[in-house]
């Protein structure tokens, strides 16, 4: 099951990637009678609710004449976006790849091995593009860097506990991250 927001006909939307299709949520929850949500991150936030709508939107658009029905369009009439445009924030990591901090051309010690990694902040606001957007470089930037990351959407609240709090889990996207 892949979420995705996309914009169609001046239109922005939420749904599921569905192969050739994409399947707007709004409209399969409204042919549903489901509770309806504006945003994909309201969705998300909701948690367990949230996630029996895109279970049951999945389950019914599974049926092939539902795709006909008037709530999914051909993929390539819809152009996908950001999956949360707008998040509270935004954590990263540093150091926690040995073999990258060598490729950055520092010395990675056998300290490095056990350090801790560093969490910094990116503003999200100038930090996420959809998935075909340009990446606009700085003409100045002498070195600029990427990694490929995983990315974790924290759902709700995640209270502070040295274990994984997988309930608070809202899903999982890939991201380039770039620094220059």
């Amino acid at each position: 099951m892949r979420l995705v927001r996309f914009s169609r006909r001046d239109k922005v939307g939420w749904g599921l990637g569905a192969g050739e299709f994409v399947v707007d949520g709004r409209k399969a929850a409204k042919a549903l009678d489901l509770v309806r949500y504006s945003e994909m991150k309201d969705l998300i936030e909701d948690g367990d609710a949230g996630l029996s709508v895109i279970r049951r939107i999945q389950k019914t658009a599974q049926d092939e004449s539902n795709f006909r029905g008037g709530f999914s369009y051909p993929r390539e009439s819809c152009g996908l976006l950001s999956p949360l445009p707008n998040p509270n924030k935004l954590l990263c990591l540093a150091g926690n790849y040995r073999m990258h901090i060598k490729e950055a051309g520092l010395r990675a010690s056998e300290q490095s091995a056990r350090m801790t990694p560093q969490v910094f902040m990116k503003p999200p606001s100038t930090t996420i593009i959809g998935p075909f957007d340009p990446i606009l470089i700085q003409q100045d930037s002498v070195a600029v860097d990427w990694e490929l990351e995983l990315a974790v959407v924290v759902g709700k609240p995640m209270p502070v506990a040295p274990a994984v709090q997988w309930e608070s889990c809202g899903g999982f996207s890939k991201i380039v991250e770039l620094s220059s």
